[in-house]
């Protein structure tokens, strides 16, 4: 079935590995690590991802390279120590079992954090608070920079160590490289600081450390921004710029390209764009730095869907495209997508709730569309019950229409009432909200045609008394309540207009 997405499913020389498919998982924060380590729990998370066909693994998103930036305010990986050595070991092997190569994320937050969290001095190029994080770090001095840069090279050795294919230095959402980049945070005057030849001194100075410690036959790539869109920030020209002189340097096997910063609250939440962004918006920030280098270019920004994705790649905007939220939805979407079962992917529709929002409060990642995600452990691989029941659910919101996919999957004889003629329950009412017309696509996962290939039995009509359903001598019987209601009494307005 290549013949759908021939350039989606094909190979791809990066660097000394060889991709087999186009669709990359980017690094991102799962919040799954306990005490700067990644756990079972990592592993099983991304390793559905490599079983489902992804072409290529990265992991660790914001993985820290010193203790001065930590990583446990919203449960990262540390790469500080080497006790996170057998850690690695174990998860590259799970990942290579399936034929995929693995890179994690390396960086140093800078000022963005907050040091009430540790007690600990917060480092940027200069004295400027971060809009977002609202703290003033100290200037970083030449030996405390030099420190930094050597915990990058060594943070990347160990990933070497522990097994894995690469690493990706992290030049974007506002840590410490670009923050050296871009003059809303550099005001240094010496030979960091000024022009744009300086204020890339400090990153070309890491890139050129992580390179000599790990040599050729390991992955080194970048993810920085195509725009900053931030008033006073790096625009597109100047990151083309940046691009163009960075790829010049021969260090890098490919440019992670994405859109947007995470130095103020309107340009974090554009980073990761929710369902009111329109699909592969980055891409054109991504196809304006293919144009200035020799790699692979990696595009980013709501690519949600395989027929986008082989869109991206056939307007050549990109050689690569990080699908990381579509993954998550439904880790097995490339061997569908490969397979021609189309209509049996989890579509992600861009909630932002369970993989975004919960990680700044550094809860584990979860998804509204796939219950599974974060609990692979104990649900990812089902058994058949011991033996069928009669299952009937009343109500055909989110949590009906899941509940009765799972009992048909698990073998039982499954009959789904609602008394409206459409299923999604208050979803239906939350997608008539301006931007929020896709509220309802953790239903449409599971509509009467794909409940029906089930084996499900739809009925309409008023809602059933306990004694009907009694009537139909159910097994088990289940009334998903949703979410009720919230009407506050608030009281009579006592001022005038």
């Amino acid at each position: 079935m290549t013949a759908s997405f021939p350039l989606l499913f094909s190979p791809l020389r990066m660097g000394p590995r060889t991709l087999k498919n186009r669709i990359c998982c980017s690094a991102h924060a799962d919040a799954l690590a306990e005490d700067g380590m990644p756990t079972e729990r990592t592993v099983r998370y991304y390793e559905l991802k490599a079983r489902g066909g992804a072409g290529l693994i990265m992991c660790f998103g914001s993985a820290s390279v010193h203790p001065t930036s930590p990583a446990r305010d919203w449960n990262g990986v540390e790469l500080f120590d080497d006790r996170v050595l057998p850690f690695l070991r174990t998860f590259s092997e799970a990942m290579h079992r399936h034929g995929v190569p693995c890179v994690a994320q390396i960086t140093h937050r800078g000022r963005r954090g907050r040091s009430s969290n540790t007690w600990g001095r917060m480092y940027g190029p200069s004295a400027v608070r971060e809009p977002n994080h609202r703290e003033t770090p100290h200037p970083l001095e030449p030996k405390r920079m030099r420190e930094f840069i050597e915990a990058f090279a060594t943070a990347a050795g160990r990933l070497q160590e522990g097994g894995f294919d690469g690493c990706e230095v992290m030049a974007s959402h506002g840590h410490l490289i670009d923050q050296f980049w871009t003059p809303n945070a550099n005001r240094r005057s010496d030979e960091y600081g000024g022009d744009l030849a300086n204020r890339l001194r400090f990153g070309i100075e890491v890139l050129r450390a992580v390179r000599e410690r790990v040599g050729s036959d390991f992955l080194v790539g970048i993810r920085m921004t195509g725009d900053d869109l931030v008033e006073g920030g790096l625009d597109g020209g100047a990151c083309q710029e940046i691009a163009g002189r960075l790829d010049e340097l021969g260090l890098l096997d490919y440019f992670n390209v994405i859109g947007a910063s995470a130095e103020t609250y309107r340009a974090e939440a554009a980073a990761v764009p929710d369902m009111s962004f329109p699909p592969a918006l980055y891409c054109p920030l991504a196809a304006a730095i293919k144009a200035v280098v020799r790699v692979p270019v990696i595009a980013t920004g709501r690519i949600n869907d395989p027929a986008t994705a082989e869109r991206v790649l056939r307007e050549r905007q990109a050689d690569v495209c990080v699908m990381t939220r579509a993954l998550i939805a439904d880790p097995d979407l490339p061997n569908k997508a490969l397979q021609g079962r189309l209509d049996d992917i989890r579509p992600c529709f861009g909630y932002n709730s369970g993989c975004i929002d919960r990680i700044y409060t550094g809860r584990g990642v979860t998804c509204v569309q796939n219950a599974v995600i974060g609990r692979e452990l104990e649900w990812a691989d089902l058994p058949k019950a011991s033996g069928p029941r009669k299952v009937v659910i009343v109500g055909g919101g989110p949590a009906g229409l899941e509940c009765a996919r799972v009992a048909r999957l698990r073998g039982h004889d499954v009959v789904l009432l609602e008394k409206s003629q459409e299923l999604g329950g208050q979803t239906r009412i939350a997608r008539r909200a301006p931007s929020r017309e896709d509220f309802d696509g953790a239903c449409r996962y599971t509509p009467p045609p794909s409940a029906a290939s089930l084996g499900s039995t739809s009925g309409w009509g008023p809602r059933p008394t306990p004694r009907w359903c009694c009537g139909r001598s159910p097994t088990w019987s289940c009334s998903p309540r949703g979410l009720g209601r919230c009407v506050r009494p608030y009281p009579a307005s006592t001022h005038s207009a």
